[in-house]
């Protein structure tokens, strides 16, 4: 009885160490994803959830910035490996359909940075990801830096005990979806 008592013991300590490590907690440092999550909000990454599948347009993710590995930021996909992007009138544009967005109109200015960089219309490389804060007023992003790639994305951002389909996803035709 003893042995299958330790045994237990140690197959369940096993287990939570396990998922210690698939599960990372952050603080929204900044306001750059507000509305849809607060400066000092307290957020899970599920470290977990591209092992089997690559983001998808409108998802949160959190990732290694290429020029600073040692931080750790929190955007929204906007455009998937290999889509055209542009601007129209502040409006992104991927492989020739308006994506509705979750975020408001990208400013002329940015719009501006980026054609003045001779970005804009671009063609997301395989293998990256162009990432915006719903907060486009404040955020940094692949506007002022570039692409992400899915190399630098360690998970998916999840609500603490909600179901993520439930308060970081938005209603389809608010989502950055194709049109």
């Amino acid at each position: 009885m003893l042995f299958i008592v330790r045994n237990l013991a140690a197959a369940t300590a096993a287990i939570l160490l396990a998922c210690a490590c698939q599960t990372r907690y952050f603080t929204m440092p900044n306001s750059s994803m507000e509305p849809t999550i607060q400066a000092g909000e307290r957020l899970k990454i599920d470290r977990t959830a591209y092992r089997s599948r690559l983001p998808e347009r409108g998802e949160l993710v959190a990732f290694h910035p290429a020029n600073h590995p040692e931080r750790l930021w929190i955007l929204r996909v906007v455009a998937l490996p290999g889509e055209r992007l542009s601007v129209d009138q502040g409006h992104l544009v991927a492989d020739g359909m308006p994506l509705a967005c979750a975020w408001e109109p990208v400013s002329e200015d940015s719009s501006r940075h980026l054609a003045s960089r001779g970005e804009l219309p671009m063609r997301i490389p395989h293998g990256e990801y162009f990432v915006l804060g719903d907060n486009v007023r404040e955020a940094n992003d692949s506007r002022f830096w570039g692409t992400i790639r899915v190399s630098c994305i360690i998970g998916q951002v999840v609500p603490q005990d909600e179901d993520p389909s439930d308060r970081f996803s938005l209603p389809d035709d608010r989502v950055g979806r194709s049109r």
